[in-house]
């Protein structure tokens, strides 16, 4: 890793730490240690990327699947869906179009979504699901394309933690008890 780069791991590697919390040192070095034991890695800079990962405690997922956001420059959601052969706008990412590399690569010059095939508009799978819907059933799927689209999470943020992503039954729960802090996408919401 050089730098401040995003270390990218693959989707196995990020289901495995679905089971660890890293949020203190210890806990990352257990994760390290489980990791040494339980997986295999293709080569030492993977593995050396995937620990990482934990040290910094994020990362992205490689699956080489990308969305257009059309608003990003300006901070705002709004994906580019097509419908029988018309592009229009969504700010729901399970109606977006996904493009993989290949329909990156085609986009030229000469089609009216060349102007989007840059860096500023192009979101990949995973921070799409990270942000919008359901990571843990998206990474703990086997779909063939790797593209299974859930739906917002409901996240607790307690005092600076990472959120936990919780079942509806938890989040209710926690209604009950009156917890005043939940983050729904990517706006953190405090009830008084």
């Amino acid at each position: 890793m050089v730098g401040n780069e995003i270390p990218v791991l693959t989707k196995e590697q990020a289901r495995f730490l679905l089971d660890f919390e890293l949020d203190t040192y210890a806990k990352k070095a257990r994760a390290i240690a489980a990791a040494a034991r339980t997986l295999k890695f293709e080569n030492s800079w993977d593995e050396e990327n995937f620990y990482e990962a934990i040290r910094q405690g994020f990362w992205d997922v490689q699956t080489d699947i990308y969305f257009i956001n059309v608003l990003a420059p300006l901070g705002r959601v709004g994906f580019i869906t097509e419908v029988e052969n018309t592009y229009d706008i969504t700010d729901d990412f399970t109606k977006a179009k996904s493009f993989t590399i290949n329909d990156l690569d085609k986009l030229t010059s000469d089609t009216i979504l060349a102007t989007y095939n840059k860096a500023e508009f192009l979101v990949s799978e995973y921070n799409v699901v990270f942000k919008y819907g359901d990571i843990v059933s998206w990474l703990k799927s086997d779909n063939a394309d790797g593209n299974n689209q859930g739906v917002v999470e409901v996240s607790v943020v307690k005092g600076g933690e990472h959120p936990k992503t919780m079942k509806k039954s938890e989040t209710d729960e926690m209604t009950e008890k009156g917890s005043t802090n939940l983050k729904h996408g990517t706006a953190v919401i405090t009830l008084k």
